[in-house]
């Protein structure tokens, strides 16, 4: 899929031409054009609720939520067993005091952040009836990710 930015260029690694861009206001810019509005979007989960099926997961900026709330087209959800918990509380358990602390140190390590946060919180606890079939999840019977 070719992307089209300003009119000017052409380019298929989205990713790519995030990552490039060095100005941070620019490339959050770059992120809410080009991120958010996917005809697919893949992703994983903090937690998922064995009990309720809810899909919990975080993050700073708006990247990772604003696709699965609205931004997508389709979201495919990828997560391993090791992301299943009891229920949402325990999802919301593991976010703040599993996910969040190893999110962390990696923007710590890669970004030179000092930390960081959980702006944004979001669960999926059913299929909107707006978009039924908008949402799939892959589990796989092993442990991916954090």
């Amino acid at each position: 899929m070719d992307y089209l930015i300003s009119g000017k260029h052409k380019w298929n690694n989205v990713k790519g031409v995030i990552m490039a861009e060095k100005d941070p206001k620019k490339q959050g810019e770059l992120r809410r054009q080009l991120g958010n509005s996917p005809d697919v979007y893949l992703t994983s989960m903090c937690a998922i609720g064995e009990t309720d099926g809810s899909l919990t997961h975080a993050d700073q900026t708006g990247t990772k939520t604003g696709p699965v709330s609205y931004g997508a087209g389709k979201v495919v959800v990828v997560a391993g067993s090791n992301k299943i918990v009891k229920d949402e509380h325990e999802a919301f358990k593991r976010t703040m005091e599993h996910c969040l602390p190893v999110v962390s140190a990696y923007g710590r390590k890669i970004f030179k952040m000092p930390s960081s946060t959980a702006t944004n919180y979001e669960v999926l606890r059913h299929a909107s009836p707006l978009a039924p079939g908008r949402v799939h999840v892959v589990l796989v019977k092993e442990a991916l990710g954090f």
